[in-house]
């Protein structure tokens, strides 16, 4: 079995409900995660048959925001988060999207997290719809509760797949060097990283 990682990088502002998501997909039920702020980085793997996702859960501080830009283009798939109850991480979201290089953009998978949506939406459809648009971008409302995030990477890895198909190279994929070794078909593990860690 040819096994390939692919490296997914999921970011948005603070308090987005980043990590919970994460947590819910890693252990296969809802998992909450009292708000404490990721310093820098942190790193989960989950295999899904012959794919081993890296995950980055990058920090929504300002303060990391370069560190977050050099993940982000080292990814094939791009999960960006806002709270639809907090319009500034709404607001906030073109700042995201323009940490990734122009010329690299096509080639990645991004989808678009509405997240909370069992709070008061404050998000005018039409501006949501506008920013869709705008940048083409594959949309889901959702809630961690509701456990929907493992519909949202499985979708993510399928849609990978179809880009590996017609393009001879992407940024963010590679063939697994150990790819003899047996794997139980889902496993999870994590490991966090400071902004000086040098991966």
């Amino acid at each position: 079995m040819n096994e390939y990682i692919y490296k997914v990088s999921i970011i948005g502002d603070c308090e987005v409900g980043k990590t919970t998501l994460i947590n819910t997909y890693i252990n296969g039920k809802y998992d909450y995660t009292p708000y404490n702020l990721t310093i820098g980085v942190d790193f989960y793997v989950k295999m899904i048959k012959d794919i081993k996702l890296h995950i980055w859960d990058l920090s929504g501080d300002k303060y990391y925001k370069n560190i977050a830009k050099r993940y982000i283009n080292e990814s094939i798939g791009i999960l960006l988060v806002f709270d639809l109850s907090r319009k500034s991480t709404f607001n906030n979201l073109k700042s995201w999207i323009q940490l990734i290089d122009p010329e690299q953009i096509k080639k990645k998978k991004i989808i678009l997290i509405g997240n909370k949506n069992d709070k008061n939406k404050v998000i005018e459809q039409y501006e949501l719809n506008t920013f869709i648009l705008t940048y083409g971008l594959e949309y889901y409302e959702i809630n961690a509760k509701e456990n929907t995030i493992n519909g949202i990477f499985k979708n993510l890895v399928i849609n990978i797949k179809l880009k590996q198909l017609n393009y001879n190279y992407l940024i963010g994929i590679k063939k697994n060097q150990y790819s003899n070794i047996k794997y139980v078909e889902e496993t999870d593990n994590k490991q966090s990283y400071c902004c000086c860690s040098n991966i």
